[in-house]
């Protein structure tokens, strides 16, 4: 990966984020584009795949995002119901609010590309 291209990185329910099994190498590479980890409501409901529940899915994206922090980039997992944004599902994009959600990712994007 050339991070020198990547400007920024956003993750919408990634069905894992495999946190531990980066290698320190791939991690100081990824900590170079800044990164946020978006999970919606309902962390709680089955998958409905094999594997770890969502609550676990967005558990292992919080040790990717703590392994970017320690490189010093910002690098940031947000349950958007602690943001005031309710109703979502897996799918985001797709629900009755996602214009909410691009907002919220757009707010980002101008904190971390100034």
């Amino acid at each position: 990966m050339d991070p020198s291209r990547i400007m920024a990185s956003v993750i919408v329910e990634p069905g894992n984020c495999n946190g531990a099994v980066w290698t320190d190498e791939q991690i100081e590479n990824l900590a170079k584009v800044p990164t946020l980890i978006l999970y919606g409501d309902h962390l709680s409901n089955p998958t409905g795949l094999p594997g770890a529940a969502w609550q676990e899915r967005m558990d292992d994206c919080r040790i990717l995002v703590e392994r970017l922090r320690s490189k010093g980039e910002k690098a940031e997992l947000w349950h958007v119901p602690d943001r005031g944004v309710r109703g979502n599902s897996h799918m985001m994009m797709w629900d009755k609010n996602n214009v909410q959600i691009a907002q919220v990712i757009l707010n980002w994007f101008s904190s971390v590309l100034r």
